[in-house]
């Protein structure tokens, strides 16, 4: 019977998403064979059979309260209500590392995504040029100089010339120095460093301004969930400002956190927080097939800033679950919410 029921709702989903009138024909079909038909059969049999004759009203009162009891249970006892949001977490403070000078990517002492102090070293760049170009530039200072005390005696001009030409060549020097010193990439704060770029390719060449990666400060994360309107319309609603979270790939963690309504940005925008929440990427939210960005969803969407509780261990770029705590409703009105919210959204009504 439960294989009957799930193929004939698959047939049923899969029809009236292209032909809605014969999808909903088989839907009021399946209802009347698989619900109002047994009911129907079962009331007969209370009512009439022969086998219960002498025990009738005994199974009456006790099908009768078995029902009542299920209903109550079902449609007015109260019972824990969630929903659920994708989500990716980001840092507080994020310090972009950008290379101050070029050169070849020679060492890289710090280990990628891991934990780092302020002032350790993250990289250290080597260009040889800069460092003749300074040996050059020391040697030419030695000789001016010589040059323009010897012209102190006999060419006051001349060693004018020299004593400006040692001046600019002083301030060279200086600009190949602030080069070389920043050949040594330091972390500006305490937090964990990421470099993907290096980490896949050790020794390469670095331009000048270029993008190192990023120091994240985990000490203070929160987390960035996208939910759908009909999800964020249900938060916004309640009073409640509960919420959990787990990571994807690490679900017999929980998380506690905490959200509200200052929190959730409006409807309105498409482009997701982080590419990794697209199907593309294994994520929950569908994108815009027909869009260049992976990160472009097909519908808007809105925007909840979760925070974690303190000492919560995530990690910048770490996807996870956010389940949001609702008031609690009946689990025939969460049922009826769900189907309803599925059949809306897969049908487009």
């Amino acid at each position: 019977m439960t294989y009957r029921v799930f193929l004939y709702a698959a047939i049923v989903w899969f029809l009236s998403e292209r032909f809605f009138m014969l999808g909903l024909l088989l839907a009021v079909g399946a209802v009347v064979v698989f619900l109002v038909v047994p009911l129907a059969r079962g009331v007969r049999y209370l009512l009439t059979s022969h086998e219960l004759a002498r025990t009738r009203p005994r199974a009456l009162l006790v099908s009768g309260g078995a029902a009542a009891a299920l209903g109550a249970l079902l449609g007015l006892v109260p019972a824990p209500d969630y929903v659920r949001a994708e989500g990716v977490a980001e840092p507080e403070r994020l310090s972009v590392i950008y290379a101050g000078t070029g050169g070849f990517a020679a060492d890289l002492p710090a280990q990628w995504a891991g934990g780092v102090r302020e002032g350790e070293v993250l990289a250290v760049l080597e260009h040889d040029e800069t460092l003749a170009a300074i040996a050059e530039v020391d040697a030419n200072i030695r000789r001016t100089e010589a040059r323009r005390r010897l012209a102190l005696r006999d060419d006051p001009a001349a060693a004018a010339a020299l004593a400006q030409q040692g001046d600019a060549l002083l301030q060279r020097r200086a600009r190949l120095t602030r080069d070389r010193d920043q050949f040594v990439v330091r972390a500006p704060e305490e937090g964990v460093w990421a470099s993907p770029g290096l980490s896949r390719e050790p020794g390469r060449w670095v331009d000048r301004g270029e993008k190192l990666g990023v120091v994240a400060n985990t000490g203070s994360m929160f987390v960035r969930a996208v939910a759908p309107q009909a999800i964020a319309a249900l938060v916004l609603e309640e009073s409640r400002t509960e919420a959990e979270m787990r990571v994807r790939g690490n679900p017999q963690r929980l998380i506690a956190a905490s959200v509200s309504r200052e929190d959730i940005r409006p409807a309105g925008q498409r482009r997701l927080p982080s590419a990794s929440l697209g199907y593309a990427a294994g994520g929950l939210t569908p994108i815009d097939p027909g869009a260049d960005d992976p990160s472009m969803a097909s519908e808007r969407f809105f925007e909840a800033r979760v925070l974690p509780e303190p000492g919560s261990g995530l990690l910048p770029g770490q996807r996870v679950i956010v389940r949001f705590r609702l008031d609690d409703r009946p689990l025939a009105s969460q049922w009826w919410r769900w189907l309803r919210q599925t059949v809306q959204s897969r049908l487009d009504l």
